[in-house]
C-alpha cells in the first residue's frame, strides 16, 4: 500500500523539522486527507474573504470563487469610488489584490508546495518519463504563481500610493504576496533537492532526511 508509507515519512520529515508538532496530526489525517482540506480550505477562503471584508457582504468576490467573471465585474464595477481610484492611478482591482490571496497563495502555491512534497515522496516509484511530466507540469504551475504575483505586488504598491486602499489591508496582502514568493522559492528548493538527497525528502530547517532512519521505518 503506497499510502502507508508516504504518509510516514512525510510525518517523519515534519518530526525532524521546527514543525514537528504537526507532525501527529499528518498521521492522523493522512497524506491524501490533507490534500482534500487543503482543496476545500482554498475554495471557500475566497468566500470567506468576501464576506468578512470591512463588515460588508463582497458579492464580486463570491461571485468570483465559482469562475462567474462577467457577474464578479458587474458587481465590482458598482464600486464607484474604488474605479475611480483605481483608474486614475492606474491600480489593480480591490477584488484582483485580495484574491491573489485566496487564489495564489491559498490555493495554488500550497497545493504546489504539496505536490512538490508527493514528488519527493515517490521518487523512486517514478518512471523517468513520469518525473519529466511531473516536473514540467509544476514548472509551469510555480511560472504562473509569480506571473500573477509580481503584477499583483505592483499593483498593491500603487494602490497605497494613491490611497485607494488602506494602509492595514495593504500590508496584510503584501504579506500574503511575500510570503507566497517565500513558499514559491521553498517549492523549487524541495524539487531540486528531491534530485541530490538520497531520501529525496529535504526540510527546511534541517536538510535532507537522513536514509537510515527512512528504511528503518519502512
Amino acid at each position: 500500500d503506497l499510502e502507508i508509507p508516504v504518509t510516514e515519512h512525510f510525518a517523519f520529515s515534519f518530526e525532524m523539522s521546527w514543525a514537528w508538532p504537526l507532525a501527529p496530526i499528518v498521521r492522523t489525517l493522512h497524506f491524501w486527507g490533507l490534500l482534500s482540506l487543503v482543496l476545500s480550505f482554498s475554495a471557500l477562503a475566497q468566500q470567506l474573504l468576501g464576506a468578512v471584508d470591512s463588515g460588508e457582504k463582497r458579492l464580486d468576490l463570491a461571485a468570483d470563487v465559482p469562475g462567474f467573471g462577467a457577474v464578479a465585474n458587474w458587481y465590482e464595477e458598482q464600486d464607484h469610488d474604488w474605479n475611480k481610484a483605481a483608474e486614475d492611478g492606474g491600480c489593480l482591482s480591490e477584488r484582483a489584490l485580495l484574491t491573489s490571496i485566496s487564489k495564489v497563495f491559498l490555493e495554488n502555491v500550497v497545493q504546489l508546495w504539496l505536490q512538490a512534497s508527493f514528488f519527493g515522496l515517490i521518487f523512486d516509484r517514478l518512471h523517468h518519463v513520469g518525473k519529466v511530466k511531473l516536473l514540467i507540469s509544476m514548472a509551469l504551475g510555480l511560472i504562473s504563481c509569480l506571473a500573477k504575483i509580481l503584477p499583483m505586488a505592483v499593483g498593491l504598491l500603487c494602490a497605497l500610493r494613491a490611497g485607494s486602499i488602506g494602509w492595514a489591508q495593504g500590508m496584510a496582502i503584501l504579506l500574503g504576496q511575500m510570503i507566497a514568493i517565500c513558499c514559491i522559492a521553498w517549492t523549487a528548493m524541495k524539487l531540486y533537492k528531491s534530485f541530490h538527497c538520497e531520501t529525496h525528502i529535504w526540510n527546511l530547517t534541517t536538510g535532507c532526511v537522513p536514509k537510515e532512519i527512512i528504511e528503518g521505518i519502512s
